[in-house]
């Protein structure tokens, strides 16, 4: 069922985005991001999260150990909440961020909880979220004699999904507002029911998953088993500036993050439909769709769908309407594949691409970089350029540059996903810094000359 201005209240809350900016790039120096002296600077990672709580099962007036590190954060909260045997209310990482107390990237604290506590630690950077969850169960006669029925087993293991952008926590209703009857009503429905009915079903479908600014996708969905349902959404942004002096042609030049979202249940009176999602008007972004569901016994479920939003580059030379259209289709290939974790969850590449093997140049920061400069696009030129060697289809980038030259010949055209995904490889940093290291090319391709190891990278994502 299609529904026009569906989210209307969505677009309230995401036309009052936060954006944060990113300190100036100069900040950074002109030394070549994303490589030795700056590998992996705030900003441009996913953070990486350690946290522990022990003992997570303690009597009354015992004290609880909590301690954690975030690497590569901007941001860190930690919340507590308490943590009662019966069904609970959705919460995401967002609003975790909005009610946690800010901490530093690393520390330590002793507490104790009276009752039964979730602890939530979430870590922000423009690249994405992460967060972990413990639960500290207080021991009382009470808690011990409904615990069984209510709850949810999951909590209990000190387990979250990990995923890189976003996912969905868990906070409860107080027992203390319901009263009495209410709650022997919810033990008697949860002796009858615990354990027999099925969690909410999500079907969430968003295609295409990388369109340009100008261009939109459809965003479609269906909910079942459940009688409360919301979405949220959650965008990033990375802005890059041309600059001469940088041997990548470009440097930082800020970024942000935003959220909106809908009251919770907000969607139960549309439990299926589809919404145009439009390129306009945010820009070039990376934005996630969340969707979350429950029933009346507490079961619920949460699915997540990205989307890229490119801007579009410019052309030059015999470019046809033809070849454009063959270019931009195989840049988005190229940007699903970094979406879906190519080079960044490929840790063979550490032992395989001297670079990386070395230390110069950090695997998952550089991945940052790649979608970066994809969604800075508007400030590459692709030159398409005809040879007359019958054989010849290939591409070049040349240092301090922003421009990408395409060669077609009579009966060869470049296979475009390989030869641009290359030569934004060697713009993002497998370029002339790199020669003081190696050589940029050598004679055996076993060698770590700096074209071999660009192709090895490349080959990693298009074969």
């Amino acid at each position: 069922m299609r529904r026009k201005g569906l989210f209307s209240i969505l677009s309230v809350a995401l036309c009052s985005i936060m954006v944060v900016a990113l300190a100036q790039a100069q900040q950074y120096g002109q030394a070549p991001q994303w490589q030795s002296e700056e590998r992996g600077f705030h900003g441009l990672e996913i953070p990486e999260i350690e946290f522990w709580v022990e003992p997570v099962r303690i009597e009354p007036g015992m004290p609880v150990h909590v301690g954690w590190n975030a690497e590569w954060a901007e941001e860190v909260r930690l919340w507590k909440s308490p943590v009662l045997p019966f069904a609970a209310e959705p919460l995401d990482w967002v609003r975790i961020l909005e009610l946690g107390e800010p901490v530093d990237r690393a520390g330590e604290m002793e507490l104790m909880p009276e009752e039964t506590t979730a602890f939530y630690l979430v870590a922000r950077s423009f690249a994405g979220m992460r967060a972990r969850r413990f639960i500290v169960e207080v021991v009382t006669e009470r808690f011990e004699q409904t615990a069984e029925l209510w709850r949810p087993a999951e909590l209990y293991l000190g387990k979250m999904e990990d995923r890189s952008h976003v996912g969905w926590l868990q906070s409860t209703v107080d027992l203390r507002r319901i009263d009495s009857a209410r709650f022997e009503s919810w033990m008697r429905m949860g002796e009858m029911w615990s354990g027999k009915s099925s969690p909410p079903g999500i079907s969430l479908t968003l295609m295409p998953q990388v369109i340009f600014v100008g261009e939109s996708t459809l965003l479609s969905w269906n909910i079942s088993n459940a009688n409360c349902a919301d979405k949220s959404v959650t965008q990033y942004f990375t802005s890059l500036k041309a600059q001469a002096g940088a041997i990548s042609g470009t440097v930082p030049a800020g970024g942000g993050f935003g959220a909106g979202g809908m009251p919770v249940c907000a969607l139960s009176k549309w439990m299926s439909g589809s919404e145009n999602i439009s390129g306009m008007p945010f820009g070039p972004r990376n934005e996630w769709h969340h969707f979350n569901a429950k029933n009346a016994l507490g079961k619920s479920a949460t699915t997540s769908r990205w989307i890229d939003v490119l801007s579009v580059p410019q052309f030059k030379g015999n470019s046809t309407p033809k070849r454009i259209a063959a270019i931009k289709k195989a840049i988005k290939t190229i940007d699903k594949k970094l979406r879906d974790g190519c080079i960044y969850n490929d840790t063979g590449l550490d032992k395989t691409v001297a670079a990386f093997k070395d230390g110069h140049i950090d695997r998952r920061a550089f991945w940052a970089r790649l979608l970066a400069e994809l969604q800075n696009l508007k400030l590459v030129t692709f030159n398409c350029k005809d040879v007359s060697d019958k054989n010849w289809g290939a591409g070049h980038w040349a240092d301090y540059t922003n421009e990408i030259i395409l060669e077609w010949s009579p009966s060869h055209t470049p296979y475009l996903e390989y030869v641009i995904l290359h030569e934004l490889i060697h713009k993002c940093g497998f370029n002339g810094n790199l020669l003081k290291y190696y050589a940029k090319y050598t004679k055996s391709p076993n060698e770590t000359g700096v074209e071999n190891q660009a192709h090895k990278v490349t080959g990693a994502c298009i074969p």
